[in-house]
């Protein structure tokens, strides 16, 4: 009986550390295309800023997003 619970007891402790990496790598993978997504929109603004040459275009995204 002894053997049996170390080993539900072994399982349960994989399986634990595998949802804690998979939830910390989820979090990473977020942070990362979230960072990468809004990078690649503030450069698009920032770009019609410099053509139109006025901050009207960060008011209109910040109106968006808000």
């Amino acid at each position: 009986m002894k053997v049996q619970e170390n080993n539900v007891m072994d399982a349960l402790l994989i399986y634990l550390g595998i949802s804690v990496l998979a939830f910390v790598i989820g979090i990473l993978a977020g942070h990362l295309i979230m960072t990468k997504y809004y990078e690649r929109r503030f450069l698009a603004v920032a770009t019609e800023c410099e053509t139109v040459e006025s901050i009207v275009p960060i008011i209109n995204e910040m109106d968006r997003e808000s």
